[in-house]
């Protein structure tokens, strides 16, 4: 083969060139400290830097953004659940005060003082937040837990068709004084009331969660029956299928001041005929008759029985249904209604790949309506109780007069009888509410401690997750390093080596070049 000079020059000139362009490609290394600068410099490891890019944004995305949200937002979950439960662990002290019976006037007044306020202060804590996102309403952040001011301010602010879940075992007894003296039959106390007439029964009920309840409309009672899996007829989205096996109507006593008092009308509906069954809508209960008692005793403990009533009548505090119940919100807004049928939502956070965590704390977990409930159902034992003092002291005032006639003396005795009857069956009432107050405190202290446990559960698992996280970003920080980051002392070795090789390359061209045909002619 001829290799002529010009052959040579252009073989010798391409190597010039090639060594240039490696000394360039060095060159942009050292001074960028990225192996490409585009993606054609090399295809495979443009590729593999966009994955590895992708994966270290997305290990970013859920260690610095995902998990540090949600891991605030269960911190301060478990804030005010510790700070329910202390609330809840001091009201119980104060049923354990009470629970001693030697309480005068002024000291069961000042207990329920505190606990009054103690339960303001455990749904007030309810209403807690983490970036103005509230905490224990599920998807309904921007919601409040209970009832406030400015909900009140309109025309119109009514629930309709709150529907609410029962069991058999929700059932309970309450104990009912009749007979009780009028302040006209204390003040005449000319003998007509005598011991016999004041009188306590128990009396089984279901107490709904709210009181004060519109009056109008009698509530629906139904009890659905349970299938149990395996059975003909299960369907695993709804265990009940609406399978009515009663349905119980309920009936009402109006309570009209211009004929009865009070008193009297609470001795009515709190007499129930056996197969009867009463609404009070002041208090919220439905007084059950013995039979209908006995009925709901032999149900299967997991039938469920339904209630449905409205409520027009609000105050500030009370716990917003939609949180807990189905139900339908009226207000001037929206006069045709917003209508809840979910509630207990759980919000999930995306954590890691392919894996999710709940991060809230569902309301009926730990605010339950009964607290509330409980005190005031004390607040009314107690008020009768000083009632039931001030008679007794009024008549003692009474018998004390030495200018009362042996007849007039002998009809203020039997007066003051029925009254020393009255305050000790409400005295008793009121000691066995105490009593049962810290069995009921220390269930609720139960559930407070439960939800805190769950919490505090979430909170570990989020801290494993991180530190996995942080594993990861570290691991895919190196790689990423390795694969799109060059060495640069490896690069000044190589820049070196290739200055030599392109200077050694121009000497051995110019010595080439020096000779040709034209010297031999």
């Amino acid at each position: 083969m001829r290799i002529t000079n010009k052959m040579m020059n252009n073989n010798t000139l391409r190597n010039i060139n090639s060594n240039k362009e490696y000394l360039d490609k060095l060159n942009n290394q050292m001074a960028s400290g990225k192996k490409i600068v585009r993606p054609s410099d090399d295809p495979v490891t443009a590729i593999r830097a966009l994955k590895l890019r992708s994966n270290l944004s997305e290990i970013t995305q859920y260690y610095d953004r995902n998990t540090n949200d949600a891991n605030a937002w269960l911190q301060a979950t478990q804030d005010a659940v510790e700070s329910t439960k202390e609330i809840l662990t001091s009201m119980k002290s104060k049923f354990t005060t009470g629970a001693t019976g030697t309480n005068t006037v002024e000291s069961r007044n000042a207990i329920l003082s505190e606990l009054q306020a103690l339960a303001k202060q455990i749904y007030d804590d309810g209403n807690a937040d983490y970036a103005g996102r509230s905490l224990f309403t599920g998807y309904r952040t921007s919601t409040d837990l209970v009832v406030q001011d400015e909900d009140l301010k309109g025309n119109t602010f009514a629930y309709k068709g709150i529907t609410e879940t029962f069991s058999k075992a929700d059932m309970d007894q309450v104990t009912h004084i009749s007979g009780k003296l009028t302040s006209d039959q204390v003040t005449n106390a000319d003998g007509s009331v005598k011991m016999q007439d004041v009188d306590s029964a128990e009396v089984s009920r279901l107490r709904l969660a709210y009181d004060d309840l519109d009056p109008g409309t009698v509530p629906t009672i139904e009890i659905y029956r349970y299938y149990e899996k395996g059975e003909a007829g299960y369907d695993p989205d709804d265990p009940y299928k609406k399978n009515v096996l009663d349905t119980i109507a309920a009936q009402s006593i109006t309570y009209d001041p211009s004929t009865m008092t009070y008193d009297e009308y609470l001795d009515q509906v709190y007499n129930p005929g056996d197969d009867q069954v009463y609404f009070i809508p002041q208090t919220g209960e439905l007084i059950l008759g013995k039979n209908v008692a006995d009925s709901i005793s032999k149900k299967e403990p997991d039938d469920k029985i339904e209630v449905s009533y409205d409520k027009s009548t609000w105050k500030q505090g009370d716990l917003r249904p939609e949180h807990y119940f189905d139900c339908r919100l009226y207000t001037d807004d929206a006069p045709g209604g917003i209508t809840f049928d979910s509630h207990d939502d759980a919000i999930n956070y995306d954590i890691s790949t392919n894996q999710q965590m709940q991060i809230n704390t569902f309301a009926s977990e730990l605010y339950v309506h009964g607290i509330g409930r409980d005190i005031e159902e004390l607040t009314i034992a107690i008020e009768e109780c000083n009632n039931a003092d001030a008679k007794v002291s009024k008549l003692e005032a009474k018998l004390a007069d030495p200018t009362l006639s042996a007849a007039d003396r002998a009809d203020v005795q039997k007066t003051f009888d029925a009254a020393n009857k009255e305050k000790d069956l409400v005295n008793d009432r009121l000691q066995r509410m105490f009593e049962h107050g810290l069995t009921t405190f220390s269930s609720y202290i139960e559930k407070a401690t439960l939800a805190g446990t769950t919490v505090g559960t979430r909170i570990e698992r989020m801290d494993l997750v991180k530190n996995r996280l942080l594993d990861l970003k570290t691991t895919a920080m190196e790689l990423a390093d390795k694969n799109e980051n060059v060495e640069i002392t490896d690069v000044v070795i190589d820049v070196n080596e290739a200055e030599m090789n392109y200077n050694a390359a121009l000497m051995a061209t110019g010595k080439i070049s020096q000779q040709n045909l034209l010297n031999y002619i």
